[in-house]
């Protein structure tokens, strides 16, 4: 039975009960979907205002779109492992 279910039996059972679920997992639920909105939000106010500053830092637009493409990322060779063979 889901809690939504669990609810509307106690409502039905009793007339005019406030009934509402708690608990760990449905208050952490509740912060995660509050969390998630409020990130959404900060990235959507972040961008307009970050994108001017990223293009006069980089000189260029096409420059201030490149900065976090993986693809515009070099390479990099793996680190060599100084003393590998030790026998």
């Amino acid at each position: 039975m889901t809690v939504r279910r669990m609810e509307a039996a106690a409502r039905a059972a009793v007339p005019g009960l406030r009934v509402q679920a708690g608990g760990a997992v449905l208050t952490q639920r509740a912060m995660d979907a509050s969390i998630e909105r409020d990130l959404r939000r900060a990235e959507l106010l972040a961008a307009p205002l970050l994108f001017p500053v990223l293009v006069f830092a980089y000189g260029s637009v096409v420059s201030a779109l490149l900065v976090d493409a993986p693809e515009a990322r070099p390479s990099m060779p793996a680190p060599a492992t100084a003393g590998k063979d030790n026998g």
